[in-house]
């Protein structure tokens, strides 16, 4: 049910030239954003994976068993 106050809305951003609209696509930006955010989380898991274990030794594989 569309109210008074949204058609309002409407035809005041028609009057200054924006059509309201949702767009719901991944760019190729976005895309490589997302990727390159998720590459460097595991990089940061597996640079403090290698420095617990070069600094705890085996030990440190419990830690990252209770983290998980």
């Amino acid at each position: 049910m569309v109210t008074r106050q949204e058609v309002r809305d409407d035809e005041d951003l028609a009057r200054f030239g924006y059509k309201q609209e949702l767009v719901r696509t991944l760019g190729s930006f976005s895309t490589f954003a997302i990727g390159f955010a998720f590459i460097s989380i595991l990089t940061g898991m597996f640079e403090l994976f290698a420095f617990a274990y070069g600094s705890g030794g085996p030990a440190s594989w419990w830690a990252w068993m209770i983290a998980v």
